[in-house]
């Protein structure tokens, strides 16, 4: 609808019919609506690449939304686990050049924090589907009782298993099943998870166990 802003012979602005009306440095300007059923301009290559690695980095968090929300749990009020953990992802998750993106699985951030990390940290295969862990934690005496989280990631179905308490820290070892398909690959994931806000570790990647 257009407005006549003081007289017939005035001013006019807005819609009428086919056209649109605007007012610049007093004279009346006339253009032709958009067509909303016309061709949208192509993305550029460098759009098309931001897009899909948008999509890649949201499509791999997803699963691991309970972990996320651990793993960054300070950032929940602020501006939330999933948005923190892509932008700490964003930068260094995927490499190559569009359209032949690269997810580097090691790379993969699930936590953040100021927590001493784990020393001399090792996994040694079992057998049977059985692996043990075993480290070294120098830190004080009262984040003894941080809980070490284990995230297991499938990466042909897009899966996640975790659990939040696999050990106290001041255990310094503990053992983990995994039950795969053969074929399948499995990407190992450890941080400690602390009582206080900033206690967790940054996440560590141990590797394909399958």
């Amino acid at each position: 609808m257009a407005i006549l802003k003081k007289g017939i012979y005035s001013e006019i602005s807005g819609t009428l019919g086919d056209f649109v009306y605007s007012s610049r440095k007093g004279r009346t300007v006339v253009s032709a609506k958009p067509d909303p059923l016309a061709p949208k301009k192509p993305a550029t290559v460098a759009q098309q690449a931001q897009r899909e690695k948008f999509k890649l980095i949201t499509q791999l968090l997803k699963p691991f939304g309970p972990v996320l929300d651990a793993g960054f749990k300070q950032y929940k009020a602020k501006i939330g686990t999933t948005a923190k953990a892509f932008k700490e992802n964003y930068s260094t998750l995927l490499s190559g050049v569009y359209p032949n993106l690269i997810i580097n699985y090691k790379d993969l951030r699930l936590s953040a924090g100021n927590a001493s990390t784990l020393h001399d940290l090792k996994i040694e295969d079992q057998g049977g589907g059985l692996y043990a862990l075993s480290w070294k934690y120098c830190a004080d005496a009262h984040r003894r009782d941080d809980q070490l989280v284990l995230v297991l990631y499938e990466e042909g179905q897009n899966r996640v298993v975790f659990t939040m308490d696999l050990a106290n820290v001041g255990r310094q070892q503990a053992e983990f099943e995994v039950c795969s398909s053969p074929g399948c690959k499995v990407h190992v994931y450890v941080f400690t998870l602390g009582q206080s806000k900033g206690g967790n570790s940054e996440s560590r990647y141990l590797g394909l166990v399958a």
